[in-house]
């Protein structure tokens, strides 16, 4: 019982790098961005601006419009929790770098 008690207390494996990059992909329109916001929720991330910023990708596209930087930056603001993901900042360097071509969906599996 004494294993089970500490396996249950112990925190999931977690990649704030690989969370950065499936959001990353997403704000620069990788091709498999609609089956990231299908496949996941604001709950499969562990950090708390991840969550947030997920969570607002998701309603954009429920909204019926593609979650980009500008489109996710002007949301962040009207909603006044821009500073709370870390800014403008934060979120430009999210999708430096990343490609938007390749296969993402092993990443959201992961």
């Amino acid at each position: 019982m004494g294993n089970v008690n500490q396996m249950i207390e112990q925190p999931l494996p977690q990649s704030a790098e690989l969370e950065k990059d499936i959001l990353g992909r997403i704000l620069v329109g990788h091709k498999q961005r609609g089956e990231l916001l299908d496949a996941l929720s604001p709950e499969d991330f562990f950090n708390s601006w991840h969550q947030k910023l997920f969570a607002v990708m998701y309603a954009i596209r429920s909204e019926g419009n593609h979650p980009d930087l500008l489109t996710v930056h002007d949301h962040l603001v009207r909603s006044g929790d821009s500073e709370s993901v870390g800014g403008i900042a934060y979120l430009a360097s999210i999708g430096d770098g990343i490609p938007a071509v390749g296969d993402i969906m092993y990443a959201a599996r992961r």
